[in-house]
């Protein structure tokens, strides 16, 4: 039934970046935000890309200089589509990179490495089919796990929408200045996967 509802060329998209990143450790002391937990990492959520409603962005900064970001987009997920799409995402990681440098008072650039150098480590690449009332009763929730990863498939309800959102979860493990695009070339969402 979900293989009748999808276009024939459904837009992939990709969500739940979690993205690592270096500095030296001796910047860690001298954060002024609160410690979570036994890991001792410092943490700040932003909201960038929204008006109103939650957080988008949370940066955990562990005192061996690891900084690990994680963008939670799922109801605005990025496109990956074409370059136009990839421009924006490292527009947007600009716009982070830009929030972790005021975190640090990096006014000289020295302290947060440029954006392009980060490495992607994980991320989710969806295609969504929207539904109608009915068809949001009979949707079914899948994951199945193999050596190719995570998949995924569920109702998700975007607004006052709701989508079939089939996912692929990732872990590229590759500087975003390359992963974005190889992601948008090589990751394919069969629509064989509607049909489980």
């Amino acid at each position: 039934m979900l293989t009748q509802l999808a276009p024939s060329n459904p837009y992939r998209y990709i969500h739940k970046l979690q993205i690592r990143a270096r500095i030296s450790k001796e910047y860690y002391g001298e954060l002024n935000l609160q410690a979570k937990g036994k890991s001792k990492a410092k943490y700040r959520t932003e909201r960038i890309n929204q008006a109103q409603g939650p957080p988008d962005v949370e940066y955990n900064i562990y005192p061996n200089g690891t900084i690990m970001i994680f963008i939670s987009c799922s109801s605005k997920p990025f496109r990956l589509v074409d370059e136009d799409d990839i421009f924006a995402i490292n527009a947007y990681l600009g716009k982070v990179e830009d929030r972790l440098k005021n975190l640090f008072s990096d006014t000289r650039n020295m302290i947060v490495p440029p954006a392009s150098t980060w490495i992607l480590i994980g991320c989710d690449v969806n295609i969504d089919i929207q539904l109608n009332d009915m068809a949001q009763l009979i949707g079914i929730n899948i994951q199945v796990k193999s050596a190719l990863g995570v998949f995924r498939a569920y109702v998700k309800r975007i607004g006052d929408k709701a989508v079939y959102r089939v996912e692929q979860s990732l872990t590229p493990n590759e500087p975003v200045s390359s992963a974005f695009d190889t992601l948008r070339r090589d990751v394919k969402i069969d629509k064989d996967l509607l049909s489980l």
